[in-house]
């Protein structure tokens, strides 16, 4: 049987926090794409090291968004 865990006030506040900054970290990220793919159909750019920076981009803020809330260990049945 799983352990039913409480959150306290402090914790839903900082959880509600988290996901407000994620919430903007998502829009500036799509603003900063929406310009990479402006710059794709351009003749001028090199595809592949935009493809580079893309890619670095969406995982800067993959990384940004992970750090904005606590990682924890999932819990298996047998623990």
């Amino acid at each position: 049987m799983s352990k039913r865990v409480t959150k306290t006030k402090a914790c839903r506040d900082r959880e509600r926090l988290g996901v407000l900054r994620v919430k903007d970290h998502r829009k500036l990220e799509e603003r900063i794409l929406r310009l990479l793919d402006r710059y794709e159909v351009s003749p001028e750019t090199d595809k592949r090291w935009l493809n580079i920076g893309r890619s670095c981009i969406e995982q800067g803020f993959m990384a940004i968004n992970r750090s904005v809330f606590e990682q924890r260990r999932t819990e298996l049945p047998e623990d």
